[in-house]
């Protein structure tokens, strides 16, 4: 190896001893958020199979959430499993501003056809989603999420 290789090497290998959090991976994340999301609206065709089943995409999702929470276990207040327990407690409330948002965007937007619009294809409205469930997992001190 070159000089210029070491050097990157050695350089990556003190930068890592540094990392405050061993974080949950972004794609892991990414596919959380984008199941909850066809479970809450499932206007696409793609949410057939989570409509027809959806107590086991909830319990799945509930898994999931607390796989991804499992790496970030000594940074949190609370154990991973109480943290999930605690976050799907609030999804009613989630859901139900995310509800109201998509039809203020809908009713506001004269361009939008309906509902199912702005929920499959406004990049907006899945913006403000990411933000109203990273900030229910802020609120129940989850420090950070990749993806959220």
């Amino acid at each position: 190896m070159t000089t210029a290789t070491n050097t990157l090497l050695d350089h990556l290998q003190a930068q890592r001893s540094q990392y405050r959090y061993k974080l949950p991976s972004r794609p892991d994340a990414g596919r959380f958020i984008d199941q909850l999301m066809r479970l809450l609206f499932p206007v696409t065709q793609d949410c057939k199979s989570i409509s027809q089943h959806v107590e086991e995409t909830y319990q799945s999702l509930h898994e999931q959430l607390t796989n991804l929470l499992c790496p970030l276990e000594k940074n949190l207040s609370e154990s991973p499993a109480i943290i999930t327990e605690q976050f799907f407690d609030q999804l009613p409330a989630i859901y139900d501003n995310l509800l109201f948002d998509a039809h203020a965007i809908a009713d506001n937007d004269p361009a939008s056809v309906g509902i199912e619009e702005v929920v499959a294809v406004y990049p907006g409205f899945y913006a403000i989603s990411v933000y109203r469930i990273a900030h229910e997992l802020l609120k129940l001190n989850v420090p950070l999420l990749p993806g959220c």
